[in-house]
This record gives structure tokens, C-alpha cells and sequence, in this order.
């Protein structure tokens, strides 16, 4: 389910949760469930390595890895602002880090 051997991202297709959700029902010893299936969707859909693959033409896959739509222009743009935003972030947080590594003014706590 979901995860292909290669272990390459994948983008998900809209509403997978509630086919998640639908396995998991058809499924009650499958180990998964639905807050856990929540969690981790959240967690890599909002990862650079998946964001970085909203382009022109690319493929959603449902939880068999079959093809289930494509991304559309305006998915392609939020994707767009949401890395630089995250990379915005990271820059700001790597000058903070320069900033208290130079002043010597480190997050260590003495006793």
C-alpha cells in the first residue's frame, strides 16, 4: 500500500485519507490507522522532497501506486510558495545559528 519498493516519493492523489480510511476499515489488522495514515500524509506532503515535485504534467497515484490524476497549475504555484517559504525559513534559522555561534551565545544550559 502507498509506498513503492523504490522508495521514491509519490504524489499522493486528492482525497487518499478517505481511501485510507476505507482500507483501513476493509482491513482491521492491517496495523494502520486513521490518525496515523493523517500524520504521516501531512508529514511528507508538506516536505520539500515532495513539493519539489509538483511540475507541469506530473501524476498523482492512489494507494496502489496506480496513476489517479495530475497536479493542476494552481497546485503547482502554492507547492512553489510553500518550498520558498520553507527555504526562507531554513536560511533564518542557519544566520541565527551563525549569529549565536559567533557571539558565543549558544543554546547550551550550564548547571
Amino acid at each position: 500500500m502507498l509506498w513503492p519498493e523504490d522508495d521514491a516519493f509519490r504524489l499522493i492523489k486528492v482525497g487518499i485519507l478517505r481511501d485510507a480510511e476505507a482500507f483501513i476499515n476493509e482491513n482491521p489488522d492491517c496495523g494502520l490507522t486513521l490518525p496515523d495514515c493523517r500524520c504521516v500524509f501531512s508529514w511528507v506532503t508538506q516536505g520539500l522532497p515532495c513539493l519539489s515535485l509538483f511540475t507541469p504534467g506530473a501524476v498523482r497515484y492512489d494507494l496502489n501506486g496506480l496513476p489517479a490524476g495530475s497536479v493542476t497549475e494552481r497546485e503547482i504555484l502554492h507547492a512553489r510558495q510553500t518550498c520558498e517559504r520553507i527555504l526562507r525559513f531554513q536560511q533564518q534559522k542557519a544566520a541565527q545559528a551563525q549569529l549565536n555561534a559567533a557571539s558565543g551565545d549558544g543554546d547550551e544550559k550550564n548547571d
